[in-house]
């Protein structure tokens, strides 16, 4: 495996983001923010925590907070100390600043931008850098949730911000873990863009393929277009295709030695215009397909999940909203703001 990249300077971010607008800007409605399933292999020395939005609404300012907890209640932290923070703005002028506490395993972040350009491409919002505890023992799990209580978005229009939120996981995998992809769907509003896609959970590094995603058509409402955040990497896509309904395949290459390498995630964003009469509540399945084939750094298959469907869940717009997944938790709501 190629050594791992750090990541690409503010500066550099500004212009690969601007370059991405022309497709990402065109993500407009209420805010997702996601907290990416991240794992990390055992011995390794850093972990990032990703907060993705899934739709472009340009921020001036924040504040944000991150509770975590072990997912069997055993005690201590996964980190030994906060390394950094990032917050990615169209200008590359924004300031961040995230404290830590070991105690109570909370993390709080505030930023602003001069320009108001925060969020002005979906996807990698906040990233959060931590040293890990070398003691971590195989399978450790942690779940973070973003607190609604403390998190306050400043519009850069001045209009208030509506939004649901999605919690996440650290887990702690084999010192030799392989990369592999799987489908991703976040949650929708009726009548919003609903991002689908590809990702993966742990670093290593990907050069080129073909994701075609699977999908019940029924909440579509007009073509998908693709787009590859570069806080994962430098990477172009060569080609959208949709064959039949509830098919869209997408090819790509990477431009660069670091897709993948910079962060885990979603990688390959696929967005859907969706239908404004889609029940509240319905949940419509997505997983990849045969037709999926991509490649690590090596020239190398990457492992494909094909076998369990994630799920595109349709909330209401005024809705604080954190999901559950496979750790024996059921979902869980707040009232809006």
């Amino acid at each position: 495996m190629k050594p791992q990249r750090r990541p690409t300077p503010f500066s550099a971010f500004a212009l690969l983001l601007a370059a991405a607008a022309s497709v990402a800007s065109a993500q407009t409605g209420v805010l997702g923010l996601v907290i990416d399933e991240t794992r990390v292999r055992e011995g390794a020395a850093e972990a990032a925590v990703v907060v993705r939005s899934t739709s472009a609404r340009t921020l001036s300012a924040g504040t944000l907070a991150i509770d975590m907890r072990d997912k069997d209640g055993l005690p201590g932290s996964p980190y030994t100390s906060l390394l950094g923070v990032e917050v990615l703005s169209g200008a590359g002028d924004a300031v961040a600043n995230a404290t830590f506490d070991p105690v109570t395993l909370r993390t709080e972040v505030t930023f602003s931008s001069a320009s108001g350009t925060v969020n002005s491409t979906f996807g990698p919002l906040v990233i959060l850098r931590y040293a890990l505890d070398p003691a971590l023992e195989l399978d450790r799990r942690f779940i973070l949730r973003l607190d609604p209580d403390a998190l306050d978005l400043d519009a850069a229009n001045g209009q208030p911000v509506h939004y649901f939120t999605e919690k996440g996981r650290l887990r702690v995998d084999d010192f030799d873990a392989d990369v592999d992809i799987e489908a991703e769907a976040d949650h929708a509003v009726p009548g919003f863009t609903a991002v689908i896609g590809a990702g993966t959970e742990i670093l290593g590094e990907i050069a080129s393929g073909t994701v075609e995603i699977l999908y019940d058509p029924g909440f579509a409402d007009g073509p998908a277009t693709a787009s590859i955040h570069p806080a994962y990497g430098a990477a172009v896509i060569d080609s959208v295709v949709e064959p039949a309904p509830g098919v869209v395949r997408v090819t790509f290459h990477a431009t660069g030695d670091d897709l993948n390498t910079l962060l885990p995630g979603p990688f390959l964003a696929v967005s859907i215009p969706t239908r404004a009469d889609v029940p509240v509540g319905s949940r419509y399945n997505v997983i990849l397909g045969p037709a999926t084939a991509v490649l690590d750094g090596n020239g190398q298959l990457i492992g494909v999940e094909m076998e369990e469907p994630e799920i595109l869940r349709f909330v209401r717009a005024r809705l604080q909203f954190l999901s559950g997944f496979d750790d024996g938790t059921t979902d869980d709501f707040w009232p809006a703001n």
